[in-house]
Parts: structure tokens; C-alpha cells; sequence
């Protein structure tokens, strides 16, 4: 993981108040991955169902904002290396 990608890890975990260990953010390739992962720390916090499209849009958001990325990248399949260009 790159300095970009671990940024956004920290974006994410302060935007939802999680935690995500290096472990788990490791394994985290695509954007949806990445929604996948904190839908299930929500979920193990005993939040109530998280909205997926919710979480995407506030991962899209950190992703043109912090990391200039074009919205029309940034879709569930999308790899934050080979198709984000995050290092």
C-alpha cells in the first residue's frame, strides 16, 4: 500500500469511525472491496444494516476530493492502483 492509499484508509476509518487493521487493508484491491470492508466493521460495531450505495458515494467523494480522482474512474470494479492510480 501506497502514501495515497493509506491516506484514504485514514479518510475512510474518520468519515465512519471504524478501524481498519493493516491486515485488512491490505487485502482491499477495488473500490468495492474497500465497501465491503467497512460495511463489515460497521456491521461488527452493531450498526444497524449500512447502506452500500451510502458508503460507495462517501468513498467517491474522499476519492475526488482528496485524491483529484475523475468521478466517471471510480466504480465498485475499479482497482485503486491499476485504475485509480493511487500509489
Amino acid at each position: 500500500m501506497g502514501l495515497d492509499t493509506v491516506e484514504l484508509v485514514l479518510s475512510v476509518e474518520q468519515r465512519f469511525a471504524i478501524s481498519i487493521s493493516d491486515q485488512d487493508a491490505e487485502k482491499v484491491e477495488t473500490v468495492g472491496d474497500l465497501v465491503g470492508c467497512v460495511r463489515d466493521k460497521l456491521l461488527a460495531q452493531g450498526r444497524s444494516t449500512p447502506d452500500e450505495q451510502m458508503i460507495f458515494e462517501v468513498i467517491k467523494q474522499i476519492l475526488i476530493t482528496e485524491n483529484g480522482i475523475d468521478e466517471r474512474k471510480i466504480n465498485l470494479t475499479a482497482t485503486f492502483i491499476d485504475d485509480l492510480r493511487l500509489d
